[in-house]
């Protein structure tokens, strides 16, 4: 895994088209100096206030928007083909298998055949296991207003439940 060795955080607020305030703390980073993270961090922070303003705060996964957003985030160019191809945000909500120590599973969904359901289903048992002491994702701080929009607060608070926010694991 790749840590950048320099950090910079921009600071900022923006009003969205109602005169609602949003306040905004966006990282940058790089590998070779300061002044470039802090450029990074200040570009990002410019194009967060811009969208606030326009009020696109809400994205379609396959919008032209959310492309530049996810592009702006450097998110995974393979992530992106998929929230365009799929209009959806993917989110993995537990550890990959081999992230907690588990095999992959012995067959495909649907199975091949009946057969097959007693290995997926041992294999299920040993991965249930292997995950419970885990979490797949970690909360870091809050940017913007602080509480999700009302319309992804429900989506928000199931992914935090089932990624096992807060619980102080082991990321896998």
């Amino acid at each position: 895994m790749l840590i950048p060795r320099h950090w910079s955080k921009a600071n900022g607020t923006a009003d969205d088209p109602s005169g609602k305030r949003f306040a905004f703390q966006i990282w940058g980073w790089s590998e070779t100096d300061l002044s470039e993270a802090a450029a990074l961090a200040r570009r990002r922070l410019s194009e967060a206030c811009a969208r606030v303003a326009r009020g696109a705060l809400l994205l379609e996964p396959d919008s032209s928007e959310a492309r530049e957003l996810l592009a702006a985030f450097e998110a995974d160019p393979f992530f992106v083909k998929l929230c365009k191809l799929q209009a959806s945000f993917r989110a993995r909500l537990t550890p990959k298998p081999w992230r907690c120590g588990c095999r992959l599973p012995p067959n495909a969904y649907p199975r091949p055949d009946l057969g097959a359901e007693p290995a997926f289903t041992a294999w299920l048992q040993e991965y249930e296991a292997a995950i419970r002491s885990k979490a797949s994702c970690e909360f870091i701080e809050t940017c913007g207003p602080g509480a999700p929009l009302p319309d992804i607060a429900p989506i928000v608070a199931e992914h935090d439940r089932t990624s096992r926010v807060g619980e102080k694991l082991p990321l896998a």
